[in-house]
């Protein structure tokens, strides 16, 4: 009887756990989205990822962020890759990306590895920074004048 309560007990604290990560994910305002490392296949991505592109969920679940245009240089997808591959993860840097409107912006993402049973997975944060770099324009316009 007590190995039954112990494992209720921990199947109930798994599932209030994957719910607060659920929620966090969900409700970010960074943009989170998770990818297959291989193919860029979008397996997942949390509502702010939707606003910062211009997509619905149906248009981004099981394509490729490479097909979808969402870095407006494609080089540099293969740099991080790269990078990625060699320390595990990738943190703080800065690339322009493509909404699906086509217009380019500035994102300061972060790129961690997740390992599953059968496939490498990519969990890409991304941080709208078009704001904060017009403000740096204006602040050094004042500091000049």
């Amino acid at each position: 009887m007590p190995n039954i309560i112990e494992r209720k007990k921990a199947e109930q604290a798994l599932i209030e756990s994957e719910e607060r990560l659920r929620k966090a994910f969900s409700t970010s305002p960074d943009a989170f989205m998770i990818t297959t490392l291989r193919e860029s296949l979008i397996v997942e991505c949390n509502d702010a990822f939707l606003e910062m592109f211009g997509y619905s969920r149906q248009e981004v679940m099981g394509k490729r962020a490479l097909g979808l245009n969402l870095w407006a240089d494609p080089s540099d997808r293969e740099r991080i890759v790269l990078l990625l591959r060699k320390e595990g993860k990738v943190r703080n840097k800065e690339s322009f990306f493509r909404r699906k409107n086509g217009e380019v912006f500035p994102a300061l993402f972060s790129v961690s590895l997740l390992e599953t049973k059968n496939q490498q997975l990519s969990l890409i944060t991304a941080r709208d920074i078009s704001v904060i770099n017009k403000n740096k324009v204006v602040l050094k316009e004042r500091e000049a004048t």
